[in-house]
């Protein structure tokens, strides 16, 4: 697994980028239907992008709200996490789309 550090282009200083993971996960979201990751061994963050819109929740249940604001459901569009002390990561779109996973460590 790659490090998570910035790279610096040679032509713009004012720049970076991270460098491409080694280990990438992902699949197909049905809408409403929770599915989950395993952490990798070692994995320190995650770089999540999805075709639309997603919700993320951390060792519990994630789930598309509804009504009124309430602690449950997770987190909309999360980009990049610290889960290094994250076992399961649970993912929930309302609708279908791809999600992809990159980890990294420190």
């Amino acid at each position: 697994m790659k490090s998570l550090n910035p790279v610096s282009s040679s032509r713009l200083e004012d720049t970076f980028a991270l460098v491409p993971s080694d280990s990438i996960y992902s699949g197909a979201l049905a809408a409403n239907v929770e599915q989950t990751v395993n952490t990798p061994t070692g994995a320190e963050f995650v770089v999540m992008t999805a075709t639309n819109d997603y919700y993320v929740n951390y060792d519990t249940t994630a789930a598309v709200p509804t009504g009124t604001i309430s602690q449950a459901g997770g987190e909309l569009n999360p980009i990049i996490r610290y889960v290094g002390e994250t076992n399961v990561i649970h993912i929930i779109s309302p609708y279908a789309c791809y999600i992809t996973l990159g980890f990294y460590k420190k």
